[in-house]
């Protein structure tokens, strides 16, 4: 275990991260502490004067394929747990976006990272059974258990799930798996301007985000059943157009039914192959990761704060679990945020900005989102 000054301090057992975090814990604050996995989210962080890994503590520690769940290290990386249960067809059924797999799971939980499958199988925080944390002062403490069925105690280790290191290291994990499904399919909708919508509607409002919610309502009180439902939307309020992307989960014939029902029931509705499938669902991903600035409102609401949002920017939104990723920078943040605030909903800033970005974006956004005036 490295213990030089502002080396990375690399620990292998529960024991080294508690004498470590108690040792570093004693001249300095949690603030100028670091923890990190494989550091796919370094970017995201701010300077601190030690960083502490978990990428050595990487073993699993129980494996239970017929209770569905599995306990590891944190420093397990997510490729990993999937390529062990794939045996038993069973998977852990989260997409945190980008870092190919290649993230641990002390870094999932701590950063409470989803992708667009979020409604469908959760979060990492309804995923996480029991876990080992390590606080700064060296304690270690245990929450939750090994079982699905576990109530005893408060879920200290859900309230780990977001908390990007802030209250202590996750040394270790019990997970809930689910069973892996055989296909999916994708189909998208290009929301395209109808006269019949122009003359419902009585020639006002945002035409291509009612036509799109109109299409998204009807998914979601029909017989689908998707595991995904995502806009892609080029240029918010400028010219904009919106692709509606609907996503299933389950056998082959069950997967293709759905996306041909919907290319049948819906004029330019395109149904994709599995190939093509998940060619479009990692580029989701793909745009999702590192994203600056996600929002997150009501479902019910995302049609609202997308119609409403005039940033000139590229917007992906999950109309299953309320998520809205902005990975551009948008022209005005001020009314991004107001926007975003006005629908109920609350702004995240995850990815650290350079210091030549938006000069005081971080208190402007604040200010917005406590309806105070922009410093």
């Amino acid at each position: 275990m490295a213990t030089a000054e502002n080396a990375i301090i690399e620990p292998t057992t529960v024991e080294e991260a508690a004498r470590a975090l108690r040792t570093i814990g004693e001249p300095r604050s949690p603030a100028d502490v670091t923890i990190v996995g494989n550091a796919t989210k370094l970017a995201d962080l701010k300077p601190a004067v030690e960083c502490v890994s978990t990428r050595r503590l990487n073993r699993v520690i129980e494996y239970a394929p017929e209770d569905m769940t599995i306990t590891v290290e944190a420093g397990v990386s997510f490729d990993a747990i999937n390529a062990l249960t794939a045996k038993d067809n069973l998977r852990l059924a989260l997409d945190p976006p980008g870092y190919d797999g290649q993230a641990t799971i002390g870094g999932v939980l701590a950063t409470n990272d989803s992708g667009p499958m979020r409604a469908a199988y959760g979060s990492p925080r309804d995923m996480v059974l029991g876990a080992t944390i390590v606080l700064y002062d060296g304690t270690v403490i245990r929450s939750g258990g090994r079982v699905v069925k576990n109530v005893a105690g408060y879920g200290l280790h859900r309230l780990m799930c977001g908390s990007w290191g802030r209250f202590g290291l996750i040394a270790s994990a019990t997970l809930r798996l689910r069973p892996r499904a055989e296909s999916l399919r994708l189909a998208t909708w290009p929301a395209r301007l109808t006269m019949e919508a122009r003359l419902r509607d009585d020639l006002t409002g945002n035409w291509v985000c009612n036509v799109a919610a109109q299409f998204t309502r009807s998914i979601r009180s029909g017989p689908h059943q998707p595991a995904l439902l995502t806009w892609m939307c080029d240029k918010v309020g400028v010219d904009e157009d919106i692709t509606v992307i609907v996503g299933f989960e389950d056998d082959a014939q069950t997967a293709e039914d759905e996306v041909v029902m919907l290319s049948r029931k819906w004029e330019n509705c395109v149904a994709h192959s599995p190939s093509d499938s998940v060619d479009l669902y990692r580029r989701i991903l793909t745009l999702t990761a590192g994203a600056p600035f996600r929002a997150g409102v009501r479902p019910s609401r995302v049609p609202h704060a997308v119609a409403e949002l005039r940033c000139g920017s590229r917007v992906i939104a999950h109309a299953l679990s309320g998520a809205i990723v902005l990975p551009d920078h948008p022209d005005t943040w001020d009314a991004t945020a107001n926007t975003v605030r006005s629908n109920g909903g609350h702004l995240i800033v995850p990815r650290r900005l350079a210091a030549d970005e938006h000069d005081g974006l971080r208190a402007r956004v604040a200010s917005a989102l406590r309806g105070g005036t922009p410093a």
